[in-house]
């Protein structure tokens, strides 16, 4: 038996759908030549420090071994994973089929942390059988199947595998053992509860207390600034003073009142001489497509968006509605293979709305499509599903207009 772990149930039914004939069984859904079960995320967590220190650490009244300085630093010689309580079920139900298989593939999420998930569960429960990896990154059933004519061997993602469990156990240790030796500190000093350290959430927190000291600590600097209106032949012309060195700061401002009243003074109703004009055409090439950043910096400018919003709804639009690639990109460049769906995707987007594509060159191949500048996942765009739009929520349908324009512009002209 061929066995497919996804990492969430809807992606598992996801594929079914896409492979065909599946029938639901326990936790899982058999197809044809497969059979398909899920995870719900990481199953596995780590252990808490008390599985690694000494047997003869006092203990609290509830039962947990006592916080002292002598303890730290706590490094694991072997690290230990414990089921999560939620997990325990299906995690029976995965070692049952685990039993039978004669080959797993791994569908996690295309990225770090969807490549140990799936990987820790089959460490732990001694799989060493042939394992493959399919990289989902297009949820549409012809992007399933395209992605399984593609199916690599797992090994060629042990670097993807190690890199998340170095973020994971340095997460540990830094949280666990910094966390305990600030709060030991702190009590000593007479403080009352915990100091939490994190990797994330303490240089988070820093940046925040030093924006707000620049904001407490922000003395007002006026400056002066001087336009004046011309009239000439073919128009009026708008101009600013630039003042001199002597006359300004570093940031080429004006900071002296009186220095900008002698100067307004000196050319009020005085004629000027154009001593020079330039005329220099330019040309603009289309945007990338959205990394994740990008998307959620514009969709904030444009209508407030906060940046869990916006993920939340990217997610959707590539899990739920299968409409856009996945999301959690860094990247906005796109492999030159993408270039051969342009054709469907680029129908798919004007069977919705046909002026959006009126212009468009599908030959037409843009900067964005450059093998060189991909990362781990390509830039988010469209899929070849036509979009519904009265499917989707007010915050989906900007985000997919978003996108979907920024992909069309890959096939147009350069703006001069």
């Amino acid at each position: 038996m061929k066995l497919i772990i996804a990492e969430k149930p809807s992606l598992g039914r996801t594929i079914a759908d896409a492979l065909g004939g599946g029938r639901k069984g326990n936790g899982c859904i058999h197809c044809d030549n497969w059979t398909i079960t899920w995870a719900f995320g990481h199953m596995y967590e780590q252990a808490m420090p008390d599985s690694y220190l000494a047997e003869n650490v006092p203990t609290t009244q509830k039962g947990t071994k006592v916080w002292r300085l002598e303890d730290l630093p706590i490094i694991p010689k072997r690290w230990i994973l414990n089921p999560r309580g939620d997990a325990k079920q299906q995690l029976t139900i995965i070692a049952g089929l685990l039993k039978n298989a004669t080959e797993v593939t791994n569908a996690g999420d295309p990225d770090r942390e969807g490549q140990l998930l799936i990987d820790e569960i089959l460490l732990e429960m001694g799989w060493n059988g042939p394992t493959q990896r399919v990289w989902l990154q297009d949820l549409t059933q012809n992007g399933i199947r395209r992605a399984f004519k593609q199916i690599r061997s797992n090994k060629d993602y042990k670097g993807l595998y190690e890199a998340a469990v170095s973020r994971s156990r340095c997460d540990w240790l830094l949280g666990m053992n910094v966390t305990r030796a600030f709060t030991l500190c702190y009590q000593k000093a007479g403080g009352d509860g915990v100091i939490s350290v994190g990797r994330v959430q303490t240089p988070t927190l820093n940046l925040i207390v030093e924006r707000d000291r620049q904001i407490e600590n922000f003395v007002p600097l006026p400056y002066y600034t001087i336009k004046t209106l011309f009239d000439h032949e073919n128009g009026i012309i708008t101009t600013q003073w630039v003042p001199s060195e002597d006359d300004s700061d570093p940031d080429g401002r004006c900071l002296k009142k009186s220095v900008a009243e002698q100067v307004c003074a000196k050319i009020k109703g005085q004629s000027g001489t154009i001593r020079s004009a330039s005329r220099k055409k330019k040309r603009e090439s289309a945007p990338l497509p959205f990394s994740l950043s990008a998307l959620q910096t514009i969709a904030n400018s444009r209508w407030g968006y906060g940046a869990q919003q916006v993920l939340d709804a990217a997610q959707k639009l590539y899990e739920e509605h299968k409409l856009t690639t996945y999301p959690r990109t860094d990247c906005g460049f796109l492999a030159s293979g993408q270039h051969a769906d342009a054709n469907n995707i680029l129908n798919a987007i004007g069977e919705a709305n046909p002026q959006l594509v009126k212009h468009v060159d599908p030959s037409r191949k843009s900067k964005a499509f450059n093998d060189s500048k991909v990362t781990a996942h390509t830039g988010i765009i469209p899929t070849a599903k036509r979009p519904d739009v009265s499917r989707l929520s007010t915050i989906e349908r900007n985000l997919y207009g978003l996108i979907a324009r920024h992909y069309v512009a890959q096939f147009l002209p350069d703006h001069e």
